[in-house]
């Protein structure tokens, strides 16, 4: 899953993580698909310089709604 979160979903809504209004609630479907399919390049993302530095800064914006889909999932 955390996987997945580094190639597929950061990369793809990082732009609106950052913003001072990100809402990470009630996408639409078709809008989230076609975003994700768009900027998945099965690549190591290297948008903050080095693959560690990209995963400790989406860890500490999304740790808390990955703990919650874990804990959903089980």
């Amino acid at each position: 899953m955390k996987q997945i979160n580094y190639d597929e979903v950061a990369p793809a809504l990082w732009p609106n993580l950052l913003s001072v209004a990100g809402e990470w609630a009630s996408w639409d479907e078709e809008w989230l698909v076609g975003r994700l399919t768009a900027h998945y390049t099965g690549d190591q993302h290297r948008l903050l310089g080095s693959e560690r530095l990209w995963r400790r800064q989406v860890d500490f914006y999304t740790a808390d709604y990955l703990a919650r889909i874990a804990a959903f999932l089980s």
